[in-house]
């Protein structure tokens, strides 16, 4: 697993190109993104599953976008014992999960 720290801007052009490939009909089905908002509310697009909702653009806490081979965040995230990357408020990295540089 690959993450990659990014800006606001950045993730934003990537969840709009996410939503982007879907309305062409790509398949994106190894692709999703999550954004947890400053009032606690999430937003969650898995693959191809996205039902048109306009995703907000503001108040964004926390944001990871993730492909095949790479998670790209914004802001502070989790990663669980199975390399799962989420949004989160604060940092936090399973003790199982080792960094390699």
């Amino acid at each position: 697993m690959f993450i990659q720290e990014t800006t606001r801007k950045d993730i934003l052009g990537y969840i709009d190109e996410h939503i982007e490939n879907i309305e062409y009909g790509c398949d994106m089905s190894d692709h999703a993104f999550h954004i947890l908002y400053k009032d606690g509310s999430v937003d969650v697009v898995a693959g191809n599953d996205y039902d048109g909702h306009k995703i907000r653009r503001i108040n964004i806490l926390s944001a990871v976008v993730d492909d095949a081979c790479i998670s790209s965040t914004y802001g502070n995230y989790e990663i669980n014992q199975y390399g799962v990357v989420t949004p989160a408020e604060e940092m936090k990295i399973d003790e199982n999960i080792r960094e390699i540089k």
